[in-house]
């Protein structure tokens, strides 16, 4: 014979107290995470950069490597996606990462 603590329910029913507590933390995750997706989509992509410095950015290519053959810099107007301010196409930083190899 088994011993059940006194609250607990009988096997095979529902105990509504623990019903209810599971919808609670199910609501609080659901909108925890819709507060989390809407914070990165909301925020600015400019906050998201990096600065030159911390990106060992350099306005001279490295070998044969340069800002023009990167995948996040755009010619259109000298910037990176990834490193804050204006980007020589001749420069090179460490997330360099050629434009036409997958991603």
């Amino acid at each position: 014979m088994s011993r059940r603590s006194a609250g607990q329910p009988e096997p095979g029913k529902l105990n509504p107290e623990g019903l209810e507590r599971r919808r609670f933390l199910g609501a609080a995750l659901a909108i925890g995470g819709g507060a989390a997706a809407a914070s990165i989509v909301g925020s600015d992509p400019a906050a998201a950069k990096t600065s030159k410095a911390a990106a060992n950015y350099q306005s001279s290519p490295k070998g044969g490597l340069r800002c023009s053959g990167c995948r996040f810099f755009s010619a259109r107007n000298k910037s990176c996606q990834l490193v804050d301010g204006e980007i020589s196409p001749s420069g090179w930083c460490k997330f360099y990462k050629a434009a036409s190899s997958g991603y």
